[in-house]
């Protein structure tokens, strides 16, 4: 008879846990989007990302370098900035039950919503959070993520998915 936290069912849930992650390590990129700045008219997006550019000392990247998605490490977590969303990730514990160790996954949120990001030594992400504004982020604005282990770039106009 299986009870909890008998070992088999840590060993059920760790295959569980173990299997739900190789599905979200393989789930699909999202959809190309041709390139937009938030909450800006398309008319003036040119300018707004060309000075959010600048207020991080970063060049403006060329069209086809532009980048609408990342997702790096930091302190461990796996972190995900998409422009046009708040930032998430997830943190990966592990934890002994039951005499076997197993994955714990905690799902991580940000109230800051990623603005625009830019390519460089370090990834630069912009965000909408403000020293006194009506939210507290994790992150500083703008914030510097390292090298990313994925790098999804906006679609070209024109393209078949823009």
């Amino acid at each position: 008879m299986n009870r909890p936290g008998n070992p088999g069912d840590s060993f059920k849930q760790h295959l569980s846990i173990a299997q739900a992650r190789r599905v979200s390590e393989q789930e699909a990129i999202p959809p190309m989007t041709v390139f937009f700045v938030p909450s800006v008219p398309r008319g003036e997006a040119e300018l707004v990302y060309a000075r959010l550019a600048v207020s991080c000392g970063c060049q403006v990247p060329s069209p086809t370098e532009r980048i609408r998605e990342i997702r790096w490490r930091h302190d461990g977590d796996e972190w995900v900035a998409t422009v046009g969303a708040k930032l998430h990730g997830q943190r990966v514990r592990v934890r002994r039950r039951g005499g076997f160790f197993v994955e714990v996954p905690t799902s991580l949120h940000d109230p800051a919503t990623v603005r625009a990001i830019f390519p460089g030594a370090s990834y630069m992400v912009v965000t909408d959070s403000r020293s006194m504004g009506p939210f507290v982020s994790y992150w500083n604005n703008p914030f510097m993520a390292g090298q990313p282990t994925v790098i999804v770039k906006f679609a070209q106009p024109g393209s078949r998915n823009g």
